[in-house]
């Protein structure tokens, strides 16, 4: 008799593809943050034309594909999220939305080191 094939499931009765509320509320903060600075980041380029307010807008379009990694729950993605929040708090304090940028960067943070989002990271 030839076996028929069964998905194995993990002790939690998950799907393997399935993502907790964790990584969904990490990516949902992250793409604020993103979005966050690509407005402030526009904002600075088209009034002060500086290279922190190019730098905060190149590093808010990475942060954009990061979301995408961490939302497909990707390795490499969780790295580059704690590095991308970790430098976008220097550069939000050069910029108009300082405060709001470094309270949603340590928020971020604070998620993404949560143990459920790293566990199903790694």
């Amino acid at each position: 008799m030839t076996e028929i094939p069964i998905a194995e499931s993990d002790l939690s009765g998950k799907k393997p593809s399935e993502q907790p509320i964790e990584v969904k509320i990490a990516v949902v903060l992250l793409l604020v943050n993103a979005l966050l600075g690509l407005f402030a980041g526009a904002l600075g380029l088209a009034i002060w034309e500086d290279a922190t307010s190019a730098i905060g807008f190149l590093l808010a379009i990475f942060a954009l594909w990061i979301a995408r990694g961490l939302w497909n729950m990707e390795e490499w993605a969780w790295n580059w999220a704690v590095i991308i929040n970790i430098v976008a708090i220097p550069l939000y304090l050069l910029s108009i939305f300082w405060l709001e940028g470094i309270i949603l960067s340590i928020l971020t943070l604070v998620y993404l080191n949560i143990p459920a989002v790293k566990e199903s990271m790694a």
